[in-house]
C-alpha cells in the first residue's frame, strides 16, 4: 500500500477521532479520589486573576511545584464550575494530543516511517494505561508532562537537524512548560536529549550549525535554572516524601518487582489495577527474578545488535519512561499504573521491532504476529472504553480493586468517604476501620 501525505493526514485524523470516541465514556463520570480535595474543595485551584500566584506557590497542599497543572485546573473551573464533565473532556482532548505527539516523536526520535508511526499513535491512544490518567483529573500532570516531554525532545532534534531558530524557541517553550507540569521532566528531557546527541554522533547524522546548537543548549539550561529558582521560592524544602529503608536485597527485589508490574501493565491489553500496595520481596521473588533476567537478556541483545540502533533507542526510552517505578527518588505511591503512561509512546515501537525481525525470517509468521497485534489493539480499545464507566463514583471505581487486594488502603479510604458523603455512616465506618486495621 502506498501511503501518500494526504492518506497519512486522513489516517492521523481518523486515529484522533477513534481515541476521542473510545474515551468518550469517561466524560460522564464524577469527581473521584483526590479530585474531591483538589477540585471540589478547591485545594488546587486559584482565580485566573492570580496567575502570578500559580508560579509562586506550591501545588495545592502538596510538596510539588506544578503551576501549569494549577492553571489548567483553574481554567476548567472558571469554564465549567464544579461540573466534572468539563474537566474530563479536557483530559480526553489532552490524551488525544498525547497520541499525536507520540506520532511525531516516533517519526523524529525513532526514525520510523509514517505508517509505522501511525501504529505507535494508535497503541498510545487506546492503551489501557490511559484509563487511570484520563479518568483521574488528579493525574492531569501526567498528561501534560508526557505531551510536553515528547514535544520538547522532538523540537530539539528538529532544531539540530534543520537549524531553524523557531524550532529552538519551541524546544525551550515545551521544555519549560514540561518542568512546570511535573518534576520528572527535569530527568526525562535532558537524558533523552543527551542520548540522542550521542546516538547521532555515533551514526554520523547531519548536525546543525554551531551557533544554533549553542543557542539551543543555552535556552535549555536557562529553562532549568528558571524552573529551579521559581520552585525553590515556592517550595523551600527539597522533597517531602521519605524513602522506605529496606535491607539491600529486599530493596533491590522490591524495586525490580515494581518495575516488573509496569512491564506487565505495558504489554497487557486489559485494565491495570489501581492498587498501590506493594509487598516487600527479595531478589528471588519470581517477578523480581524474571524482571532482572529480562533486563540482562536485553542488554546482551543490544550489545550484540550494536549502538545506535532502533532497538537501543526503544530500550533507553522505555527504561527512562518507567524509571519512576524504581522509586529511586521516593514517591507518594511505591507502585502505581500511572508510572507507565509515558512508556505507552514506546510500546508500539517494540511491536514494530518484533514484526520486522519476524518478517526478515518468515512472512507467514509476521502476518500471524500482525493478526495478534490487531487483536491486542481491539481488546485494549474495548477495555479502555468500558473502563470509563467505572469513574461514575468512588465506590464504582475502587470496589473491584479493593476486593482483589485487601491491602489497597487508599481504596478503602475513598469508598469510606463515598459512604460518609451519603450519610451511610455504618458502611463508612466499616471501610475506614478496614483501612486502619490493615495499616497497622
Amino acid at each position: 500500500m502506498v501511503f501518500t501525505r494526504q492518506k497519512i493526514l486522513y489516517l492521523r485524523i481518523g486515529i484522533v477521532l477513534v481515541v476521542i470516541v473510545i474515551h468518550a465514556s469517561y466524560i460522564g463520570g464524577g469527581f473521584v479520589g483526590i479530585d474531591h480535595g483538589d477540585i471540589e474543595y478547591g485545594h488546587a485551584l486559584r482565580p485566573l486573576s492570580e496567575i502570578k500566584a500559580m508560579f509562586t506557590h506550591r501545588f495545592g497542599e502538596t510538596g510539588f511545584y506544578r503551576p501549569l497543572v494549577t492553571f489548567f485546573d483553574s481554567l476548567d473551573a472558571s469554564l465549567y464550575g464544579k461540573s466534572a464533565y468539563g474537566f474530563r473532556l479536557t483530559n480526553v482532548l489532552l490524551h488525544a494530543a498525547f497520541a499525536v505527539a507520540a506520532y511525531f516523536f516516533a517519526r523524529i526520535f525513532f526514525f520510523l516511517a509514517s505508517h509505522e508511526s501511525l501504529l505507535v499513535m494508535l497503541v498510545a491512544g487506546v492503551h489501557p494505561l490511559s484509563w487511570p490518567i484520563v479518568g483521574g483529573i488528579n493525574y492531569r500532570s501526567e498528561l501534560l508532562v508526557a505531551i510536553l516531554t515528547l514535544s520538547s525532545v522532538s523540537f530539539h532534534i528538529l532544531a539540530r537537524l534543520k537549524g531553524k531558530k523557531v524550532y529552538s524557541a519551541l524546544a525551550f517553550l515545551f521544555f519549560l512548560t514540561a518542568l512546570f507540569s511535573k518534576e520528572t521532566a527535569i530527568v526525562w528531557i535532558p537524558t533523552l536529549i543527551i542520548f540522542w546527541e550521542i546516538a547521532s554522533r555515533r551514526s554520523k547524522s547531519k548536525t546543525t550549525k554551531q551557533k544554533f546548537s549553542q543557542t539551543l543548549f543555552l535556552l535549555e539550561i536557562f529553562a532549568i535554572g528558571l524552573y529551579l529558582t521559581l520552585r525553590a521560592n515556592a517550595v523551600p524544602e527539597l522533597w517531602r516524601v521519605s524513602g522506605v529503608h529496606l535491607p539491600l536485597f529486599e530493596a533491590l527485589g522490591t524495586r525490580l518487582a515494581a518495575f516488573g508490574w509496569q512491564l506487565i501493565y505495558l504489554t497487557s491489553p486489559i485494565l491495570p489495577s489501581l492498587s498501590d500496595a506493594m509487598p516487600v520481596v527479595g531478589m528471588l521473588y519470581p517477578l523480581a527474578l524474571a524482571t532482572g533476567l529480562i533486563f540482562i537478556c536485553t542488554i546482551v541483545f543490544l550489545w550484540r545488535k550494536g549502538f545506535p540502533s532502533l532497538e537501543s533507542r526503544a530500550f533507553v526510552f522505555l527504561a527512562l519512561a518507567l524509571a519512576p517505578a524504581l522509586n529511586i527518588i521516593p514517591t507518594p505511591r511505591f507502585v502505581s499504573p500511572h508510572y507507565g503512561y509515558l512508556a505507552t509512546a514506546g510500546i508500539g515501537v517494540v511491536f514494530i521491532i518484533v514484526w520486522r525481525h519476524m518478517l526478515a525470517h518468515s512472512e507467514r509468521v509476521a502476518r500471524f504476529f500482525a493478526v495478534l497485534g490487531i487483536m491486542w489493539v481491539l481488546v485494549a480499545a474495548t477495555a479502555t472504553f468500558f473502563g470509563g464507566f467505572r469513574f461514575r463514583d468512588d465506590k464504582t471505581l475502587f470496589e473491584s480493586d479493593v476486593a482483589r487486594d485487601e491491602n489497597f488502603l487508599e481504596g478503602y479510604y475513598h469508598i469510606g468517604n463515598y459512604y460518609w458523603a451519603l450519610g451511610d455512616y455504618e458502611n463508612a465506618a466499616r471501610y475506614f476501620e478496614n483501612a486502619l486495621t490493615r495499616s497497622l
